[in-house]
Parts: C-alpha cells; structure tokens; sequence
C-alpha cells in the first residue's frame, strides 16, 4: 500500500453559486496520479488513479461526506463559498479489478 503522500491540484468553474464543482483529470505531479472528483447526494467521491503498468491503473476512491463540506457566508466579493474541513489526509478504498 501506498503511504506517500501528494501534493494534488485541479481548477474548474465553480458548480453554481458558492458549490464546488466536478473535477475531471485533476494532476498529482510529479506522479503519474491523476485524480476525479464527482458530486452526488451523500457528498463528493475523490476516485484517484495511479498506472501500475504500461498497460493497467490501480483506482480508488473516498467519500467526502456533506458534513465535511462547509459553506462560509460572504467571504468573496461574489458572496459565498464553499470548502472542504475534513481531514488532509485520507485513505483510499480500492476498486476490484
């Protein structure tokens, strides 16, 4: 198992106001992981990647619950935002392949 961890960055246009969009083909460098990040009704699910071979993926994923998922009233001058106040560091629970 993999216990290093890694420095991930994605952008994308907001979901609407003050909601943190989908995220498709978010980068780990200088790694090969990539990460997705899709909404649904109990939260945000992180699904990471990571090429174990030239020809296959190791994936994963993590629920983001909605209660780690914070609106902060009027802090941009756009009005609200949302942010992530879980835990830096989380595991993963890996697909069956």
């Amino acid at each position: 198992m993999d216990t290093v961890g890694y420095n991930c960055s994605a952008s994308a246009p907001g979901a609407g106001v003050a909601i943190l969009p989908e995220i498709t083909k978010g980068s780990c460098p200088p790694s090969s992981r990539t990460f997705d990040i899709v909404r649904s009704e109990a939260g945000l699910t992180v699904i990471g990647s990571v090429q174990v071979s030239r020809l296959s993926y190791k994936r994963g994923w993590h629920l983001i619950p909605n209660e780690q998922i914070q609106t902060i009233k009027g802090v941009t001058p756009t009005g609200d935002v949302q942010a992530y106040v879980g835990p830096k560091d989380f595991p993963l629970e890996y697909f069956e392949e």
